[in-house]
Formats: structure tokens, C-alpha cells, sequence
């Protein structure tokens, strides 16, 4: 458009394909049927192909200047019908001197362009060429950083478009993420993520972390899926930052904490019943010592009460160690007669089981 007033043209498409930029731009000077300037945008294409040896994807190219040309850019004259000449020159960078675009002139009129318009156009193009080398260089710098950045982020980064399921960018750690949820290698279309589709998860996630577990026993990993639209005034809706965050270890400990709250209740419920209990042991063993004091050494009952006084008492040990327990105090071990126990509760059971269970003891001499 900024050519027209020194070089008369009817239509100018640009093409630029390279790197992530991929657009066709048209802008007509009069009015062009849609058949005719999409005949042309083809022809620029093949041409482009000539010169590079790569056909550009319609699909993933960008046009503009179709609408907001005929109401700002247009002149008021007559359409144009057909092409009667035509100019263009390719758009090249870098000491190969890589063909990355192609700047196309046409108009209605036969012989329109001299050779002093291609050269004004050379010109034009080679400054051009300049000015997108310098920001392919500052862009490929940046875009350096950002890798590093992404590699130094703890979390699992990638960039998706919704529309095509590809990754776009994405660093080494949402790789290692992606091999227990996804069977995605790069190169191919992200299509799930765990059991959701991409448009499913990244819909949840936008509004809310999703969790997706995967694996059992040692080798289960939770990993926490959030995600963000990029707004690039192009693509509203299209593009989506994706982290996968691995918090298999929170959750552990979340677990661990819930059992240690949970430990406490069960400390305070044994707490209160072991306080009760001993009050109660504390009854039968004064009973004990009123009924001792009105009988004799050889009376038959002082070996049931003592049955009865070495069982309370045991009582009254295990109600310290559940006290104990409630209050988290440090428990003294000490060391006991294993064989003296056991014949301690062997007199009690002879009591208690019938003459048809015969109950033998066979005792360690190590261990009294």
C-alpha cells in the first residue's frame, strides 16, 4: 500500500513463510472478485514454490486485507477483471540467501512495470530483507531464553494449539510428565492427556488444577494439570500454556498428615477410656485387699484373689502405657520374666477351660 503513490499498482500480495510466521496478505487498491484474487493468491504460492522448493500450507496461513481493504485502501475505480501484468521479487535472508517470502504487484493495464520498477521494487525488498535478518536474529535470541527459562522451571511447560493438537514449544521435564499420561513423542498430535481429550482437560483446567493419576503402589504419580489461554490478538482461544506439575510427594505427606490427625483422635479416645478403666481397676484392687484381711494364709479363696490381684494389676500397667500413649510421653521398656508370665496365666486358664482341653506349657530356660 505505502508503494502506490510511486509505483501504480491494482493489487499487492505478500507472502511470508518462515519460522512460526505463515501469512498471505492481500491488499487490492480496487475492487477484485473473491474468484480473481484467490486465483492470484495461488499463483503466488506456485511461484514462491519455484523459488524455495516448499508449498505453503493454505491452511496454515493468515489473509488479510480482503474486508477492511475495500473500505480504507480502495480506490474508486473501475474493478479489476484480469490480470494484465504483473512484478514481483522474493524476500531473501542470510548468506545462503534463503527465500522466506515473496512481494507480488499486478494491475489491469498491459506492460504497467518497467525495469525501473523492479528495480524500485528490489530496493524496497532488500531493505526489507535487512530489517526481518535483524528481528529473526532478536527473536531466535529471545526465543533462546525463553528455552532456558523453561528448562530451569520445576514445573512441566509446553505450549498447545487446540485446533491442530500440536505442541508448539514445550521443555525436558513435561517430556518426562507426558511418557506416564500420554503416548505423545514430539512430532506427533497431543490428542489425550491421561483419560481426557486435550479440548476436555485444558476446558477444566482453565477454570480449575485437574489431577490425574496414573501408576499404583511405589510407581503411582499424581500430577496437577493447569492451564492459561494465550490472548495474541490472533489466536484468541487457539493457544493454551499447559504445566504438569508433579505432586505425588504432597500428596503423600497430605496423607501423612491426615493419619497423624487421625493417630491424635484415637490417643485422645484411649486417653479417656484408659483414665476410666483405671478407675475402675482401682476399685477391684482395694476390693481385693478388704476380702485378704478376713481370711486366712491357707484358705482356698487366697489363690483366686491373688489370680485377681496379679490381673489387675497387669490391667493397671497396660492403662499406663494407654495413658502414656494419649499424652505422647516417651515409654520405658523394661525387661520381664517371659516363663514367670506365662505360668502366671497358665494357673488362670486351668481355672477357666473344662476337663475336656488339656493345656500344656513348655517353657525356655533362657528366657527366665
Amino acid at each position: 500500500v505505502g508503494l502506490h503513490p510511486v509505483l501504480h499498482h491494482d493489487l499487492a500480495i505478500t507472502l511470508l513463510y518462515f519460522d512460526d510466521v505463515k501469512e498471505l496478505i492481500s491488499y487490492p487498491a480496487v475492487p477484485v472478485s473473491d474468484e480473481l484474487l484467490s486465483r492470484t493468491e495461488r499463483r503466488v504460492c506456485e511461484r514462491y514454490e519455484e523459488l524455495s522448493g516448499v508449498m505453503p500450507v493454505a491452511a496454515r496461513m493468515s489473509h488479510h486485507g480482503r474486508e477492511q481493504g475495500w473500505q480504507s485502501n480502495v480506490r474508486c475505480e473501475e474493478p479489476l477483471l484480469q490480470i494484465g501484468s504483473e512484478i514481483h521479487v522474493p524476500l531473501l535472508v542470510g548468506p545462503d540467501r534463503q527465500t522466506i517470502g515473496l512481494l507480488w504487484l499486478c494491475s489491469g493495464q498491459q506492460d504497467a512495470f518497467s525495469d525501473d520498477h523492479l528495480r524500485l521494487l528490489q530496493s524496497v525488498v532488500q531493505q526489507a530483507s535487512v530489517s526481518v535478518e535483524r528481528l529473526r536474529t532478536l527473536v531466535a535470541a529471545e526465543r533462546r531464553r525463553l528455552e532456558q527459562v523453561l528448562e530451569h522451571i520445576p514445573s512441566g511447560v509446553m505450549l498447545v494449539d487446540l485446533e491442530t493438537a500440536e505442541v508448539l514449544i514445550q521443555n525436558d521435564r513435561v517430556l518426562h510428565h507426558l511418557v506416564d499420561i500420554s503416548s505423545w513423542r514430539p512430532g506427533m498430535r497431543l490428542e489425550h492427556l491421561g483419560g481426557y481429550e486435550l479440548e476436555e482437560i485444558v476446558q477444566r483446567a482453565v477454570d480449575a488444577p485437574v489431577e490425574i493419576t496414573t501408576g499404583s503402589g511405589s510407581d503411582l504419580r499424581v500430577l496437577l494439570v493447569q492451564a492459561a489461554a494465550v490472548r495474541d490478538g490472533m489466536a484468541t482461544g487457539r493457544h493454551y500454556v499447559l504445566t504438569l506439575q508433579d505432586v505425588t510427594r504432597e500428596r503423600e505427606i497430605e496423607q501423612q498428615a491426615r493419619a497423624q490427625e487421625r493417630l491424635v483422635t484415637v490417643g485422645q479416645l484411649a486417653g479417656g477410656v484408659a483414665h476410666d478403666f483405671n478407675n475402675l481397676l482401682t476399685v477391684i484392687l482395694a476390693s481385693v485387699g478388704f476380702l485378704r484381711e478376713g481370711l486366712h494364709a491357707e484358705d482356698a479363696l487366697v489363690e483366686d484373689l491373688d489370680q485377681i490381684q496379679s490381673a489387675a494389676d497387669r490391667a493397671v500397667s497396660l492403662t499406663r502405657q494407654l495413658l502414656a500413649f494419649s499424652r505422647r510421653q516417651v515409654l520405658q521398656p523394661k525387661v520381664i520374666d517371659l516363663n514367670r508370665l506365662v505360668l502366671n496365666v497358665e494357673k488362670m486358664l486351668r481355672r477357666l477351660i473344662g476337663d475336656d482341653i488339656r493345656l500344656m506349657t513348655c517353657l525356655a530356660p533362657d528366657l527366665s
